[in-house]
């Protein structure tokens, strides 16, 4: 299935509408992620801060209480950045998952959204039409089907519905009758 990332709002704002193509995390992308689709969660809690700091970059933030929770997006992680050897120097490309996207990587090694250790670099953002609504988690996390239908169904109806590397929706009803019949004890 689709992993996904709960990030605090109003990042996953600033990634689908702002341009913030870079994911700061402490952990370098795993294999599960590199060069695959990754849904983005937008979770719980508000962070003043971040919102201050996306102001401070022009952009405008949703309010703390309009702010949407749940499934809000899906993107790509294309390539990795870490941090220079000295706090002055500049970030390094880590690695680049598909060469395609080998230009965009290396043009985010100045891009006023990498703050490090390691910057997850986003490509092909699609923002959902509204928030899917479920519970997130720490660190990479799958959505259940019942959201990830939600989920494909919106893409296919916005004409998104071939992004690459995703499951069909007869799939993702396939997987879900499965751990149906299993849980029931019909396997």
């Amino acid at each position: 299935m689709i992993p996904a990332l709960t990030l605090h709002r109003p990042w996953p704002e600033a990634i689908c509408r702002h341009g913030k193509l870079i994911e700061n995390r402490v952990w370098a992308p795993p294999p599960k992620v590199r060069g695959r689709p990754m849904l983005l969660h937008a979770g719980a809690y508000f962070d003043g801060a971040g919102a201050d700091a996306i102001r401070e970059l022009g952009f405008s933030v949703t309010p703390k209480g309009e702010a949407p929770q749940g499934l809000v997006g899906i993107c790509r992680v294309v390539g990795v950045l870490r941090e220079g050897p000295t706090p002055l120097s500049l970030p390094r490309v880590a690695s680049v998952y598909d060469r395609a996207y080998q230009k965009h990587v290396e043009s985010l090694t100045t891009s006023p959204w990498f703050s490090g250790p390691w910057g997850w670099v986003l490509a092909d953002v699609v923002e959902l039409p509204e928030a899917v609504p479920c519970k997130g988690a720490l660190g990479l996390w799958t959505p259940g089907a019942e959201a990830l239908g939600r989920v494909l169904e919106m893409l296919g109806a916005a004409g998104f519905g071939t992004y690459a590397g995703l499951p069909t929706l007869d799939e993702v009803r396939e997987v879900e009758a499965r751990a149906a019949a299993i849980l029931a004890g019909k396997a």
